[in-house]
Parts: structure tokens; sequence; C-alpha cells
């Protein structure tokens, strides 16, 4: 096991996308989630996950299966037409509400938004649900 607070880039498979994620080493084979998943791959911030080594010269740790849900769930937001403004008061928002969230630094219109177990995951969907109804953003 490494150092506390130590964290690795492991990798879950999406169709042909290799998404990395940061998790922090637990015991043998287990990690814990530490970045909010990109990706709809059924895997979440905090939940533990068993890994296998690939068999490539690269050695990546790759996700083989959610072991431990930790009851976040991850919605995918695409403000790609909007202004920073507007970008800004539906994230406050959603912060408002309990969900954290991270973005692309590489397309930057996308954002991963996390709802903990202690938010009403009901709420803030159909908040998101609602502006993408009306046009304002994007949700996968």
């Amino acid at each position: 096991m490494n150092d506390e607070g130590h964290l690795e880039k492991i990798y879950v498979v999406f169709g042909y996308v290799d998404d990395a994620l940061w998790a922090k080493p637990m015991e043998g084979d287990l990690y814990q989630i530490q970045s909010i998943p990109y990706r709809p791959t059924g895997v979440n911030f905090e939940d533990v996950v068993r890994v296998r080594q690939s068999a490539s010269t690269e050695k990546r740790l790759y996700v083989e299966k959610v072991v431990h849900a930790s009851g976040h769930r991850t919605l995918l937001v695409d403000f790609d037409t909007l202004e920073a403004i507007q970008v800004d008061a539906i994230l406050a928002e959603l912060m408002r509400q309990q969900a954290r969230y991270e973005y692309d630094s590489k397309q930057k219109e996308y954002y991963a938004v996390d709802i903990p177990p202690e938010a009403d995951y009901s709420a803030i969907y159909d908040y998101l649900r609602d502006l993408e109804e009306r046009k304002i953003l994007n949700l996968f």
C-alpha cells in the first residue's frame, strides 16, 4: 500500500476510449475512486473498485469491477452554447443542492457532476432535465 493521500491513475474502458481516473490505493488490488468520471461507465466518486494490470508494456491499471458502491451518482453536462455567467449560475445552484463538479480542461464546456448520497438526486436531475428541455444545456 502507498503513502496515505497518494493517488494513482487508473483507467475505465468506455467504448474505444480509456477514461483516466484518480484513485487511492487500498489493500491488494482495491482502489477508491477520488475523481468524478467524465463518461457514463458505472463507476462513481468514492466507489471501491478492483483493478487488473494490463498485459501491455504500459502496465496500466484497469477497473475490473465495482466491489463497493459509494452511493454517489454522476451526471454529465454539456454547456456548449452558454455564456460563462449562465454556467456560473447553474453551477452555483448545483452546489446549493450539495452537488460537486469537475470540468474537462481540454473541453471546458463539459462538466461531470457528482451527486453525493445525502443530496436529493431526483431534484438535481429534474433541475438539469428542465434546463435541457428548454435547450439551455445537454445532459448525458
